[in-house]
């Protein structure tokens, strides 16, 4: 994980997790409250595709078992 993900996952957490404020994390690290909340919507995107693709990869795994093991 690079510094940037690092830092976007902080500010992120931030966010959700301690309740803080855009302006109070733009502060922090020096940035817009707009530029924050740029980075948190992105960063929770991610997040959100990321557990559409593994959730999908289960439905597939699961219609396999279904089916008795074999792929159509």
């Amino acid at each position: 994980m690079s510094d940037l993900d690092k830092r976007n996952k902080t500010m992120y957490e931030m966010y959700v997790k301690e309740y803080r404020t855009l302006t109070a994390i733009g502060k922090k690290f020096g940035l817009t409250k707009e530029r924050v909340r740029q980075i948190v919507n992105k960063y929770k995107k991610r997040i959100s595709d990321v557990q559409d693709i593994r959730t999908a990869g289960n439905r597939e795994d699961n219609d396999t078992a279904k089916q008795g093991g074999r792929s159509t």
